[in-house]
C-alpha cells in the first residue's frame, strides 16, 4: 500500500483475526481518491459468501471508551492510516492522524471495536498522552507514534511500535 511491502516479522499488509462466531475476518487500508484513506474489513461468513464493511474513514468519530463521548474525529480532509490488525474478537487495531476536539492535530492508536450495528473508534493512546507503567509505577509519555516515511506508511509504524510501548510499561 503506497509504495513499500512489510517484511518485518508480525507486521503486514492484511490484518487477520476472527469474530467472536471464529468467521474469519481480513482488514486492509485502501484509498479512495474521492473519499481518502479508509479500512476496509471483509468477514467469511461461510464457504462462498462474505460481508464487506468499512471499520474506520476520514470524518468518523473518536470515542473515549467502549461506551464512550465523542472527543473528536479521524482527521480530515487527510488522514492517514496505517496497516491494520485483527484480534479474536474481531475489532481492528491501527494508527492514524486524528482531530480532537480541543486541541490540534495528533496521531493515535485506536481500536475499531465490532459491534452488531458497526464499527465504533475508541481512542486507546495518542501522543502528547502520559501512562503509568504497570510494573514500574513510572510515568511515560507518548512522544510519537511513527506513521510515515519519507514516501509511504512507515513499515514500523504497526505493530512494531505497540511493543516497544509494552515492553516500557
Amino acid at each position: 500500500y503506497l509504495s513499500q511491502v512489510s517484511f518485518r516479522g508480525g507486521n503486514g499488509l492484511v490484518g487477520i483475526g476472527q469474530n467472536s462466531l471464529g468467521q474469519l475476518i481480513l482488514a486492509a487500508t485502501a484509498n479512495d481518491p474521492a473519499q481518502g484513506d479508509f479500512v476496509a474489513v471483509v468477514t467469511a461468513t461461510g464457504a462462498s459468501t462474505s460481508t464487506w464493511t468499512i471499520a474506520a474513514r476520514q470524518g468518523q468519530p473518536v470515542l473515549n471508551g467502549p461506551s464512550g463521548s465523542q472527543i473528536g474525529t479521524l482527521a480530515t480532509p487527510t488522514t492517514t492510516l496505517s496497516a491494520p490488525a485483527v484480534d479474536r474478537l474481531g475489532n481492528v487495531y491501527f494508527v492514524a492522524t486524528w482531530k480532537p476536539t480541543l486541541t490540534p492535530l495528533a496521531t493515535g492508536l485506536f481500536r475499531a471495536v465490532n459491534t452488531p450495528s458497526g464499527y465504533r473508534l475508541e481512542l486507546l493512546l495518542t501522543t502528547g498522552q502520559t501512562i503509568t507503567g504497570a510494573n514500574s509505577t513510572r510515568p511515560y509519555t507518548i512522544s510519537s507514534l511513527t506513521l510515515t516515511d519519507s514516501d509511504s506508511l512507515a513499515s514500523g509504524a504497526f505493530p512494531d511500535r505497540l511493543e516497544e510501548l509494552a515492553e516500557a510499561a
